[in-house]
Order: C-alpha cells, then sequence, then structure tokens
C-alpha cells in the first residue's frame, strides 16, 4: 500500500496552500514518490519524475481534465510558512516547478530543497496510507483526517479551538455560524471518515461565554481504528 511518512511541517502547512481535494492528492502522491527516491534510493537530485495516467489513477484524478489539473498545480506554486517566530521565519515554495508533458506521459517537478530535507529526515511524522485516503470526497474531510492521524498514537487528542480548526479547514471566511460550520465540515467529515475509512470519529463541542450567550469555542476529537 502506498504510505507517506509525512513530516509534521507539511501538514500544518498545507492549510495555508488552500488546496482542493483533487490538488491535495496530488500534492500528498509528490511528496510519497519523492520520499521512496530520497530514503531508499539514495536519490540526489531536486526534480522527479513520475508517471502521469498512472498517479492520476492511484490518486483518483481525472486524467483528461487539463485544465483541471493546471489550475490545481497553481495552489502549489506559492510561498508558505514552515516556522513562523518572532526571531526566525522560513517561507518557501515546496513545489515551485511542474512539467506536465502528456505526450512522454509525466509529470516532471521540482522540489525546495527545505522539502527534500524534510522528506529525508521525518523526525516528526504522520504515517498516512494514501490509498486509504482516496474515497474522502470533501477537502475537509481529508484535512481533519490528516489532522486526527497525526494524534493516532497519543493518549488523548488535544483540544483545538474554533479559530484554529477554521484555519487549517480553510474557512476562515465561510460558515461563519457555527451551526453552518458543524453541518457542512464536520458533520460531513465525521460520515466520510466512518463510511470510508477504517477509522472512527467523533467529537465534543466546549463552549464559551463571549457576549450574550455562551458560543462554541472548543472542539474535542475522538479517533480510533475499528
Amino acid at each position: 500500500m502506498t504510505e507517506l511518512f509525512k513530516p509534521n511541517e507539511l501538514i500544518s502547512i498545507v492549510s495555508e496552500m488552500a488546496l482542493s481535494r483533487t490538488a491535495r492528492h496530488l500534492f500528498n502522491y509528490f511528496l510519497q514518490h519523492a520520499q521512496v527516491l530520497i530514503k531508499f534510493e539514495n536519490f540526489k537530485g531536486n526534480t522527479f519524475e513520475i508517471n502521469y495516467r498512472d498517479l492520476n489513477e492511484l490518486a483518483c484524478i481525472n486524467h483528461k481534465n487539463n485544465k483541471l489539473i493546471s489550475k490545481v498545480l497553481d495552489t502549489f506554486m506559492k510561498p508558505v510558512t514552515l516556522v513562523d517566530d518572532p526571531k526566525h521565519i522560513i517561507k518557501v515554495v515546496p513545489i515551485y516547478e511542474v512539467n506536465v508533458d502528456i505526450d512522454k506521459g509525466v509529470y516532471r517537478y521540482k522540489l525546495a530543497d527545505t522539502i527534500i530535507e524534510l522528506l529525508r529526515q521525518t523526525d516528526y511524522f504522520t504515517k498516512l496510507k494514501l490509498v486509504e485516503m482516496n474515497p474522502l470526497e470533501s477537502k475537509h474531510s481529508l484535512v481533519i483526517y490528516e489532522f486526527l492521524k497525526r494524534y493516532e498514537n497519543a493518549e488523548k487528542i488535544p483540544k483545538i479551538t474554533i479559530d484554529e480548526l477554521r484555519q487549517i479547514t480553510d474557512t476562515q471566511s465561510k460558515y461563519s455560524n457555527f451551526t453552518d460550520f458543524e453541518r457542512f465540515v464536520l458533520k460531513v467529515a465525521e460520515k466520510e471518515i466512518n463510511d470510508k475509512t477504517n477509522y472512527q470519529m467523533t467529537y465534543d463541542t466546549f463552549k464559551a461565554r463571549t457576549g450574550r450567550r455562551p458560543k462554541v469555542s472548543e472542539i474535542q476529537f475522538f479517533f480510533s481504528k475499528k
């Protein structure tokens, strides 16, 4: 089964990239392919090549929709923050060049040196079986699934604030009412993860008084293998 030992730094930055479902799958498969070469085949360059049709089939991407793929690739070409500290800031464009050669049937892409080093070291990583994630149709389901997998072996998943959850799901300007946020993000993720993966997800909400009445301020997730 195709596995990616995804550095936790890269899980954190993906929300900043605002990736669609298709883009997230493609991004993960690019990283997985590169990681195998870097870690196990002693690959030294920064340019990687993978079969176009095979990858699209693995990632459940419509390989005939070239406009969609072109739009997806645009989301990779912007800087994101790997480290955001008052005394230390690192910004990087993770995948800074992609050549889609339809005639040769390949994706050829370049990774930033910082990303290559993260894939090589993987000191703190989340193990993802990419094929298991393919059935998830909502990008929010994918985001929450990766977040929960990060804590799979922890005693308890730390509570996450609604603001933090909105940030990682790229919904800061959407679903301002929590009822809508729960309906279109949390409940969709819960159903998809429970129905389409080998894991069970539930959650509790916690309220805090911020005005006339209490509002949901934090989420406690529960995540376990079936």
